[in-house]
């Protein structure tokens, strides 16, 4: 899928000479703290997240995995079961 994109870093079963150290998301941990990338900076769910999906950050799509957006009533179910 991302043989010849720019997002590709590189592939695990190959040696790193072939790495792509100009990778767009080569640098995501850095990106994360940046205006205008991601999302990210300022979410009250990145340590649980680890950051969403950093190639959509650059497709300027938020990452956010679904639990953001219904954790309250993720939170609020748990509970619930747990008083069965």
């Amino acid at each position: 899928m991302y043989e010849n994109s720019k997002h590709r870093i590189g592939n695990l079963n190959d040696d790193k000479s072939n790495y792509n150290n100009n990778a767009i998301t080569r640098n995501w941990n850095e990106d994360i703290k940046k205006d205008g990338i991601s999302w990210c900076k300022d979410c009250v769910m990145l340590p649980v997240c680890g950051g969403g999906c950093p190639k959509k950050w650059y497709k300027g799509e938020p990452g956010c995995p679904p639990f953001k957006f219904n954790i309250q009533e993720r939170l609020a179910l748990y509970y619930i079961r747990q008083l069965e």
